[in-house]
């Protein structure tokens, strides 16, 4: 009995360590998660660095957690799509078995306590189905591929609309300073706070798209490529490659939907073979491969009736929602097409009001002022009509982005 107990002792402080302690493991991540807090930098303490369109791209590529993640959906895409053949590769089994007795004496029916061995098992899976698993496979990859381009042309789009948006604001603050020359030196101290303000905003917004906060980046607006309506007129007859692209992979995944179905009316078949044991080894004693008659074959096949005619509604069920996924494709076509065509009408109209905003600017202007009221009134009323320009800039940025985000950014 004692030496039981002795037994169960020794026992005892291997199955109290093999728990923990939820309290100190989270305390662990708190303190690691706090340390990591104190040591961001503040905001002042950054330094200030300009920042180039190629460079800030860079950034994207590198950093974005966004485009990581469908970096990384790429990957798993592609692991899943080289897995399917994996399970042709034979499975190679270790089995080891320990017995002792814990209490009481051994009984002495078994002179060994422990025997180690290994076989193999190589399994054909439904061969029927292998080929529409990889093509599946593969189409999900191609999928991710094409999600991945798409997010480069939205990322491409926002760090254009960053820009484009810190060029109008500085236009629009220097338009403000002509405005209020003549204004008290508490008022500019107000609006400089207020500056500062939305500078640091749009600097917490663009940190966080470039996933960089390592200084207060300034976007030099100089290098970014310029785009007119001209730049997409040829794009413009066609939808974007990569929506057209995902719109044909619904109509194929819905078409290998109704495939599936129909499979099921095939017989199945399973190939197993199983070797021998290769390697045994019991009591000192060891053994292993005697005789191919140790080798063994199992073959399942069979044939269900569809009697309930479950397999048949959800093939009618199928065929029924690829008819609508067409209907569907259909409208969107429709509908793209005349949003491309309002977005082109408007950006012209925007252009041609621009460019008759400049030429009265410009046409006041040569008229020159009589007296000095006349010449204040007359700098007022172009940097009215400048700001009002900015303003319209700044509303036509959503046609730019989104011939950008659809057809890519041609200039660069």
């Amino acid at each position: 009995m004692m030496k039981a107990v002795y037994r169960f002792l020794l026992l005892l402080p291997a199955l109290l360590g093999s728990g923990c302690s939820v309290d100190k493991m989270l305390d662990e991540a708190r303190v690691e998660l706090e340390q990591t807090y104190d040591k961001l930098p503040a905001y002042e303490s950054l330094p200030v660095r300009s920042l180039s369109w190629r460079e800030a791209w860079a950034m994207v590529e590198k950093n974005n957690l966004e485009l990581k993640q469908a970096e990384q959906s790429v990957a798993d895409a592609k692991k899943n799509q080289n897995r399917v053949f994996r399970n042709l590769i034979p499975q190679v089994n270790l089995g080891y078995y320990y017995s002792m007795a814990l209490f009481g004496e051994d009984d002495g029916m078994s002179g060994r306590s422990g025997e180690f061995d290994i076989n193999i098992i190589f399994s054909l899976p439904e061969l029927i189905n292998l080929p529409i698993e990889y093509y599946t496979a593969a189409l999900a990859t191609y999928k991710a591929e094409q999600n991945l381009e798409q997010k480069r042309r939205e990322l491409t789009a926002r760090l254009y609309q960053y820009y484009r948006e810190e060029e109008i604001q500085r236009a629009t603050e220097q338009a403000d300073d002509d405005l209020w020359q003549e204004d008290a030196e508490t008022n500019r101290q107000t609006v400089q706070k207020q500056r500062e303000l939305q500078r640091r905003e749009r600097w917490h917004k663009v940190c966080a798209f470039l996933n960089n906060y390592e200084a207060r980046w300034q976007l030099h607006p100089g290098g970014i490529p310029r785009i007119t309506p001209e730049d997409y007129r040829e794009k413009l007859k066609r939808p974007g490659d990569v929506s057209v692209t995902l719109a044909a992979m619904e109509l194929e995944a819905s078409r290998l939907r109704k495939l599936g179905i129909a499979l099921d009316y095939w017989p199945s078949l399973h190939v197993n073979f199983y070797s021998p044991t290769l390697f045994n080894m019991s009591g000192g004693n060891m053994g292993g491969f005697m005789s191919v008659e140790d080798v063994r074959l199992d073959m399942n096949s069979y044939f269900s009736l569809d009697t309930r005619l479950t397999t048949w509604d959800e093939y009618q069920d199928a065929k029924k929602q690829h008819e609508l996924l067409v209907l569907q494709l259909k409208q969107k076509m429709y509908e793209h097409r005349e949003k491309i065509a309002l977005l082109m009408r408007s950006w012209k109209e925007y252009g041609d009001w621009r460019h008759a905003m400049e030429e009265y600017v410009a046409f006041r202007r040569e008229q020159g002022a009589t007296d000095p009221e006349s010449a204040r009134k007359m700098h007022a009323e172009a940097v009215s009509m400048q700001k009002s320009i900015l303003e319209q800039d700044r509303k036509n940025l959503d046609r730019e982005c989104a011939l950008i985000q659809e057809y890519g950014l041609l200039r660069d």
